[in-house]
């Protein structure tokens, strides 16, 4: 495989948990509409994570 890493490298395939990918997405609307940081933003994306989680 690393004699043909250039051919073969295409063909793999970033696998990201739902959960992290929804928690990086609510961070960063978070961050978008407020002037949050730290742990505040983590738990303002949170709580509005779990309440998308409670619609959806």
């Amino acid at each position: 495989m690393l004699v043909r890493w250039d051919e073969v490298r295409p063909m793999f395939v970033k696998v990201m948990p739902r959960d992290y990918k929804n928690a990086l997405e609510a961070v960063a609307k978070v961050q978008t509409s407020s002037n949050l940081s730290g742990e505040e933003l983590a738990m303002a994306a949170f709580r509005q994570s779990q309440q998308v989680r409670v619609i959806g």
